[in-house]
């Protein structure tokens, strides 16, 4: 017989989030979302994609990393979900972005599995949704 991983299901999972957003009032409306659907996230928040990769590196276990396609810096949201893809595939990740789904379908494309996306202005259901749906597939 085949032992049974001794996992505690009673204790809930306690998300860590990564958003990497360089508007201020963008990442405080993505925060006061997450707030609302989920108050015990941790949340680390970062401007620049060069940034988010540090954080990546140095913290192994985020739950979910949001970033903007177009950001501060050299790295844009797509290429710090390269790096994810590469070294931490197991991290669920949303490419958020005001450039429309089309310009996503180009880009995208060409992977075989490429991010999720959330085209700005979003709605909270929207966001809600798709958040959701990452960190319950994750457990």
């Amino acid at each position: 017989m085949n032992e049974i991983s001794s996992v505690d299901y009673s204790r809930p999972i306690v998300p860590n989030i990564l958003v990497v957003e360089d508007n201020e009032e963008l990442w405080a409306c993505i925060k006061r979302l997450i707030m609302l659907n989920i108050p015990k996230a941790s949340f680390y928040w970062t401007t620049t994609g060069e940034e988010g990769k540090e954080l990546i590196q140095e913290k192994k276990d985020y739950s979910l990393v949001i970033a903007d396609w177009g950001l501060k810096g050299k790295m844009t949201g797509f290429d710090l979900w390269e790096y994810c893809e590469q070294y931490k595939p197991e991290i669920p990740f949303i490419v958020i972005s005001g450039r429309g789904i089309d310009e996503f379908v180009k880009f995208a494309g060409k992977y075989k599995t490429p991010p999720s996306f959330l085209p700005k202005p979003f709605y909270p259901a929207d966001f809600k949704y798709l958040i959701n749906a990452h960190l319950h597939r994750r457990k």
